[in-house]
């Protein structure tokens, strides 16, 4: 006869660039032992392959990891761990110029991601820009196979533009090539608007005040990025 087992709970999240609602449920034991196997191999890929994979499962296979961006895989991982640990996590935190680390406890609860959808909007001038998209995590998967920087590039620019648009017109049928001839085109302080679009993009974020215990100063400081909040503490122990 098999062993009984436990249901467990699902809960909702909400994916950050898109607003869609996503059912999920707290990692087991199992998936915890993907995570840790990533993590004890310290290479970021690794790492992310096993966040992907329990995605994956505690999603019941209905979410298309691979069409996240970096900060949705990012905040649904953060919201799980929350889920499945503990919504608190107590850490120690160094404020800059001190030794001491000061024990502070962070909510995993109050962790967002800032997306503004007028930032997908790039404006060159009072009538010409171009409207984005923010690049999912195949997108920049796929940009490995290409090996000079330059068409790093251009490819994700074409895979993530959504259009132009002037004055007269949205053009949002284009080829590799014309997008290429499109970007060729801008001034350099056009393109530097979309660079800063590209390497800008979303993070997970919290600001956390606290009193530094060894000079006593006032501090709030602002945690970005997984890697960061994996800095401080777990991500599969409270």
């Amino acid at each position: 006869m098999p062993l009984p087992r436990q249901a467990v709970t699902s809960f909702l999240v909400k994916l950050p660039s898109t607003g869609k609602q996503l059912e999920m449920r707290p990692f087991l034991v199992k998936e915890e032992k993907i995570l840790y196997i990533a993590l004890e191999s310290g290479d970021v890929e690794e790492i992310q392959r096993g966040i992907q994979n329990v995605l994956v499962s505690c999603t019941l296979g209905k979410l298309d990891v691979d069409a996240l961006t970096s900060f949705d895989l990012e905040f649904l991982f953060i919201k799980l761990r929350a889920k499945s640990v503990n919504e608190i996590a107590e850490v120690g935190i160094i404020h800059e110029g001190c030794e001491k680390p000061t024990p502070i406890s962070i909510n995993f609860d109050t962790v967002e991601v800032n997306v503004k959808k007028k930032d997908r909007i790039i404006k060159f001038d009072d009538v010409h820009g171009i409207t984005m998209r923010y690049p999912s995590l195949k997108d920049l998967e796929e940009l490995k196979g290409f090996k000079k920087n330059t068409d790093k590039l251009f490819t994700l620019i074409d895979r993530v533009m959504i259009n132009a648009f002037d004055a007269d017109d949205v053009y949002d049928d284009f080829t590799v090539e014309e997008v290429g001839e499109y970007i060729e085109h801008l001034t350099t302080a056009q393109f530097n608007k979309v660079m800063k679009f590209l390497t800008n993009q979303p993070q997970i974020e919290v600001n956390v005040p606290y009193t530094c215990v060894e000079c006593g100063a006032e501090v709030e400081q602002k945690i970005q990025g997984l890697r960061n909040f994996f800095k401080l503490g777990s991500p599969t122990t409270a």
